[in-house]
């Protein structure tokens, strides 16, 4: 395992994604001082932060220590942080607020594209409130 090629890999997608090492630390909790670290192959991240790396970099462990995706991987769209930090407060919410984003979200595009969609959570409620 080189130490060098993991710190560089780490870089290299951090500066891919545009993420300062203050969105890192805020992102990942990681010091930015370590991430300096394992960015210049001086240290390597703990399981941890290692995990939190492959989430927010949209990769998987394997890419960050060895530089190879497993091949029943597939190949996904690197998120951005704005992204990724709107799936982490969607995912922590319960289901019934999720739907009700899905719902503002859809009226939103609505209003943008001019376009019709409701989410299954609208087409409950629409049913119950029908009956009502």
């Amino acid at each position: 395992m080189n130490t060098d090629m993991i710190g560089t890999r780490i870089r290299e997608k951090r500066n891919e994604l545009g993420l300062t090492p203050n969105n890192v630390n805020a992102l990942v909790g990681i010091r930015t001082g370590h991430l300096s670290e394992l960015e210049n192959g001086k240290s390597l991240p703990s399981t941890p932060t290692l995990l939190k790396l492959s989430k927010l970099f949209n990769c998987s462990v394997d890419w960050i220590l060895f530089g190879e995706t497993p091949n029943s991987e597939s190949v996904k769209t690197a998120l951005s942080a704005r992204e990724i930090e709107l799936l982490d407060l969607f995912t922590e919410l319960p289901l019934s607020d999720q739907e009700e984003l899905l719902d503002i979200a859809n009226i939103k595009l609505q209003r943008a594209k001019g376009k019709t969609r409701k989410s299954s959570y609208s087409q409950t409620t629409d049913n119950t409130n029908i009956s009502a």
